[in-house]
This record gives C-alpha cells, structure tokens and sequence, in this order.
C-alpha cells in the first residue's frame, strides 16, 4: 500500500507554532527529519525531560514505537496527537498522522477500524481538493474488503522449530546484460525454504525486503487461493493483486489468516524464471526471531528469544540495520530476498576519496516485480568492511550505485545475501529488534 510521507513532518510542526523552540524540541526535530532513528531512540530518555511541547514527546514517542516494532505504543501517541493536538501540529501533519494510525491498525489486524476511519478521513478531507483522496480512497477498499477476516495468527509447538534451506547461485541469463566481459564469476543467491499452502509444497524465498509474503498469479490461482476483489500498487508503480490464504505451514509452524500479495505477469518474468512465492516480513515479524544456520542449512525459530547484545538495538521495523565505519555511523537496509550486496550515494559521499581509489565503471542489470533496468555502477574490487555492533563484516567486492534513488538519501545500501552468507549463524530479533552475526 502506499502512505503519505512523513519526512519534514516535525519542522513544519515547529514553523507553525510561531514561537522560539526549546532545545530538545529542535533536537528531536532534527533526528525525526534526517530519519536518524537510532540517534532518536538513544537519545530520548535524556531529552524527555527537557521537551518543550507535550505533542513533540508525542511525535517522539509515536515514531520510536513505529520504527521499532512497538505498535501498540506509536498508536497510542498518534491518537493521544490527533485527539489533543491537532490545532498546534496543523493539518498536513494530522493528515499525515490519521494515515498512519490507519497502517498501524491494519498491521495490528485491526481491519474494520482502519477501514472505518479511512471512510471518516476521506469525509473530513472532502473539501480540500483532489489531492492525496486517490490514495485514502484506496487504503479504504483495501482495509474494507478485509473487514471481516480475523487478523492474521502464527501456531508453533513449545521448542525451537526448524526448516531447511536452499541456497543457489543466480545470474541474469544474457552476461552482456549483467556484467562487464571478465568478469563472469561474479553471481548472487537465492535462499528459498519449503512451505506448504492448500497441501502442496512449493519453495519461497524468504525475503527480509518484502513487506508482505508474495505469490505469483498463476501460483495463487492454482493453488486455488481467494483472490480479493480489489487492485494495489506494488512497487511504486505496478498493479497487483491481494489473496487470502487461510492456512500456510512453515515446517511445524502454522499461519493462519495470512493476506498476500498476487504479482501479475510483468517485466521480471523475462530476466528470472522460477520464482513463484516469497515469505515476507509478515511472516518474519509474527514469528519474533529467526536463526540462520547456515553451517546446518537451516533455519531455526527459537522457542526462547536470544537476549539483546550489549550493543543495544540496530535495527528498525522496515529493516534498517545500524553499522559503523571509521567513527560514522551507517544505515543499510537487511535484504535476504536480495542476492548480492550494494553501496548507494550516501556511503559514497562519506568515503568518496577510498572509492574512487579502488572503483572500476562498470553496469549491471537490476530486476524487482515489474521493474528491470541496467543502471551505471562503480565496481569495488577491494570491496566494503563495517562492523554491526561488535561484529566485523568484509564483503569482497560489491557495486556502488553513485546516483541512487532520492528515497534512499539517508541509507547508505543494501545488504543481502553476500553478507548472511559470510557468516555461520545470523540471528534476526525483531522483539527486541536487532541482528546479531557469528562466526
């Protein structure tokens, strides 16, 4: 689904009460707008004291609660925001807060309640003009069509749970397409596991860069899965399906309620064949922690929850997972479903004299659901080391995409399976929220 944007929601905030900011108010500011949330949970309980404004704790409180899996706790500062403080937030800020107190009930499964406020914001939104009510109007046929399905449930036995995995080599079929002659060796991978749906078997990618588990039309059509009766934007851009899937097995763990994403036939089908399904953060999220064993070929979902690393917290809800390189901080996103690695912009403006001493041009093709470009890259042959918590990490040569999305401004890349492979054991806490690597 797409939202509305939250980015410079805090500054507009601060402009519109038209009187000096304390120091923590502009602080907080500052963390929500260049979305530092590891500095904003870190910091928090030493300004709480010293904020100004009763509804900027609020927006602290509602942000830290959203970004790091504590739903229950955003929605409650993002009501306590709408009811108490809308005249000092202004309406594009209450606008954008009602939308996202609608994701987070639709995340809690709380369907018809999203749904019905989706209705009541379009009616008070109704006299504004055209824009943003295509979108509203969307989130509310897609939580109506799922007003009376129960929210989604995870059933596991009392021990630890286990499936294995697959891991295999993947490269775009045409060479020319996909990387510079000489280069031929270089391939990413795929991790894909075995789960049931409707009593038959197929492999899914478990992708930590999915937010929603993803079948492919046909798939879902033969598996005789109710397809709902509405469309959404998958990628941006692309048109897509939803389906119900009333029960998934997952080894000896059982989902049930489960609401998927359909990919209609696009672009990717002509690059990557054989990727029927994909198991996604919904899943991945329910299920509090996974273990990959890779040194075993299997995943692990504990019984008993790993304790949080001395180090605290790296990661967010969306999955952005905190290192740290030469005293900066970096942010890169944690994508299992993604079969390489990459460096964006960000990363390349902190350290632009060490890649430009090691970096060959070079293109590659890069393919998402109805979405294959070639794009321009720098080749890393001496590649990347970063520490995640006190962790090393060595990726031995990866790309850097010097002119990256401007929504990934703040991110410095993308790590997938060029970095799980590296190691003998990652685990994936998103309880606690954070990612922890073994050697």
């Amino acid at each position: 689904m797409k939202y509305l944007n939250l980015a410079l929601l805090v500054l507009v905030v601060l402009v519109s009460r038209g009187e000096p900011a304390q120091h923590a108010d502009k602080r907080v500011a500052e963390l929500v707008n260049s979305e530092q949330w590891f500095a904003l949970e870190q910091e928090y309980p030493a300004l709480k004291d010293s904020i100004h404004s009763d509804f900027m704790k609020l927006v602290a409180e509602a942000m830290i609660g959203w970004k790091f899996n504590r739903k229950d706790d955003a929605l409650d500062a993002v009501e306590k925001l709408l009811s108490k403080h809308q005249t000092e937030i202004g309406s594009q800020a209450a606008t954008n807060f009602a939308m996202m107190r609608l994701r987070l009930l639709g995340e809690l499964g709380r369907y018809a309640e999203a749904a019905d406020g989706a209705k009541k914001l379009l009616s008070q939104l109704s006299d504004a003009g055209p824009g943003g009510l295509e979108t509203l109007r969307s989130v509310y046929a897609q939580y109506n069509s799922l007003r009376d399905i129960p929210p989604m449930s995870i059933s596991r036995p009392n021990r630890d749970a286990y499936v294995p995995f697959t891991v295999q080599g993947f490269r775009a079929p045409s060479r020319e397409s996909w990387m510079m002659p000489g280069r031929t060796g270089f391939q990413g991978y795929l991790m894909t596991i075995p789960v049931t749906v409707h009593g038959k078997q197929l492999p899914f990618i478990f992708d930590t860069g999915a937010s929603s588990t993803f079948i492919m039309e046909k798939t879902a059509r033969d598996l005789g899965l109710r397809i709902l009766p509405d469309t959404i934007i998958l990628n941006g851009n692309q048109k897509g399906l939803r389906a119900y899937i009333d029960s998934l097995q997952v080894g000896e763990v059982t989902v049930r309620n489960m609401i998927a994403y359909v990919g209609l036939p696009n672009a990717l089908d002509g690059v990557v064949s054989g990727i029927e399904a994909v198991l996604g953060m919904d899943f991945i999220n329910a299920i509090g922690e996974t273990q990959i064993l890779f040194d075993e070929w299997q995943l692990k979902f504990p019984y008993v929850q790993t304790p949080m690393p001395a180090t605290g917290r790296n990661l967010t809800n969306d999955m952005l997972m905190k290192a740290t390189k030469d005293g900066h901080m970096l942010q890169f996103t944690l994508d299992t479903g993604d079969t390489t690695a990459e460096l964006y912009a960000a990363y390349y403006e902190k350290f632009r004299k060490e890649v430009e001493a090691d970096a060959v041009r070079d293109r590659i093709t890069k393919g998402s659901y109805g979405n294959v470009s070639t794009i321009e890259t720098l080749f890393l042959n001496n590649g990347v080391s970063f520490k995640v918590g006190s962790t090393p990490v060595n990726i031995d040569e990866i790309y850097l995409l010097p002119k990256s999305d401007d929504r990934l401004h703040h991110h410095d890349g993308r790590m997938g399976m060029d970095l799980i492979r590296r190691f003998r054991k990652t685990t994936i806490n998103l309880r606690d929220m954070f990612v922890k690597f073994e050697e």
